[in-house]
C-alpha cells in the first residue's frame, strides 16, 4: 500500500520483507515465501521503487518505518 501526504510517499510492505537483511540479501529465500522466485522478484521491484521515490518503508513484523540507502554499491535499511 502506498501513502502519499505533502509531497512524501510511504510504502506499507506487510509480507513483502521478512526481514531488513532481505533489503541488501535480494536473493535469500524464507520458509513463509509461497513462491520464492516470484517472492525475490518482489523484493527487488519493491526495493526499486522505493529507492527510486524516496520513500519510508514499512516493514510490519519485525523493524517499523525506515529508508533504503545505498553504501558502497549496496542497499541497506535505515530505522528512522
Amino acid at each position: 500500500m502506498a501513502v502519499a501526504s505533502r509531497g512524501q510517499r510511504a510504502l506499507i510492505l506487510g509480507d513483502v520483507f521478512h526481514s531488513p537483511s532481505q533489503i541488501t540479501e535480494t536473493g535469500w529465500e524464507f520458509s513463509f515465501d509461497m513462491n520464492p522466485e516470484q517472492a525475490i522478484n518482489t523484493r527487488r521491484q519493491v526495493i526499486d521503487k522505493a529507492e527510486a521515490e524516496r520513500a519510508v518503508v514499512a516493514i510490519c513484523h519485525h523493524t517499523g518505518f525506515g529508508r533504503i540507502i545505498r553504501s558502497q554499491g549496496k542497499r541497506y535499511w535505515q530505522g528512522i
